[in-house]
């Protein structure tokens, strides 16, 4: 219908939370693309469980005008005033306009969705301008601090502006990792921010490709007990430190995307995000495949294994 895109799914007690996908065309200004708006936007909550053949969107999660709502987790709440109850944690980014029209919401939005049906907004944490907003994110529980963290990416933070203060397209000059506690949903907080610049004293030379910036931190994926995140080491939440780090070859484009860790076997496996399949005469032909690391030794990860479809 006119929903656009559909985004990001989780599954949480036989409900499909599906997010939306949408964006400000950049090479055309401040044209509005792919940015629904009500009754077709929001975070579309499909119940599947009773009868999977048929499944039926009972509610949405509402987002604010002007953005999309791309990707969801739910979660039941360990600990907190809300322990016990489902929330959900959606990313919302701006899509209706320029990024510097501070109007418009970004952030992460926090829902309970106890009653799936009936999804009460209880929350939210606002990442500031000027950057998109809130991209990825993944939630973990601390069981040693019994504390709850949105493990989030805010991309383009460390890109250069000079129409901020700060210099860097986050007004706050932050990194792209924010580690937003969410213990108690109605009083979500930034914990700290991680950047490849600010933290870790980059980055060490220029982009390759069809995407040259060296810096863009799009993902933020946590290990299962939530002390570390590939992006950085968080072990004490309030002083995040760089453990390691992935290389991409001289002769390949780059571009990760997501990825996912097996905490069992210590593997790292990523996605890449490859949009030009000829990028140049030094870069390998191609949109990008799945690859595979060894993360045994935090400091020295090395690539292991890789899979290309067959049109990649």
């Amino acid at each position: 219908g006119g929903r656009g895109f559909n985004a990001d799914v989780w599954a949480h007690e036989g409900f499909a939370y599906v997010g939306h996908w949408g964006f400000t065309d950049w090479a055309q200004g401040s044209k509005q693309r792919f940015c629904p708006e009500e009754p077709n936007n929001g975070v579309a909550v499909i119940e599947y469980g009773t009868d999977p053949e048929s499944p039926v969107m009972v509610s949405r999660l509402q987002n604010p005008a002007g953005t999309s709502a791309e990707d969801v987790v739910a979660y039941t709440a360990e600990s907190g005033p809300m322990a016990g109850r489902d929330i959900a944690a959606v990313g919302i980014q701006v899509c209706g306009g320029s990024r510097y029209d501070t109007s418009f919401a970004r952030g992460l939005q926090l829902f309970d969705v106890t009653d799936p049906a009936n999804p009460v907004e209880v929350g939210f944490e606002d990442t500031g301008c000027c950057t998109r907003g809130l991209h990825e994110l993944e939630v973990e529980h601390r069981d040693d601090l019994a504390r709850t963290f949105a493990y989030v990416s805010v991309p383009a933070s460390e890109y250069e502006d000079p129409n901020t203060t700060s210099g860097f397209r986050d007004e706050q000059g932050r990194g792209d990792f924010r580690l937003i506690d969410i213990t108690d949903p109605t009083a979500p907080f930034e914990v700290s921010d991680w950047g490849v610049i600010h933290d870790a004293g980059g980055p060490l030379g220029p982009g390759q490709g069809c995407d040259p910036d060296p810096v863009f931190g799009h993902s933020a994926e946590p290990s299962g007990d939530g002390t570390e995140v590939f992006l950085a080491d968080v072990t004490v939440p309030e002083t995040p430190t760089l453990l390691g780090d992935t290389d991409y070859g001289a002769d390949e484009d780059g571009d990760g995307h997501s990825s996912m860790f097996d905490d069992a076997r210590q593997l790292l496996f990523t996605a890449d995000e490859d949009f030009c399949p000829n990028s140049g005469p030094e870069i390998e032909k191609g949109l990008g495949y799945l690859r595979v690391y060894d993360y045994s030794d935090r400091g020295n990860p090395v690539q292991i294994g890789e899979y290309r479809t067959p049109n990649s």
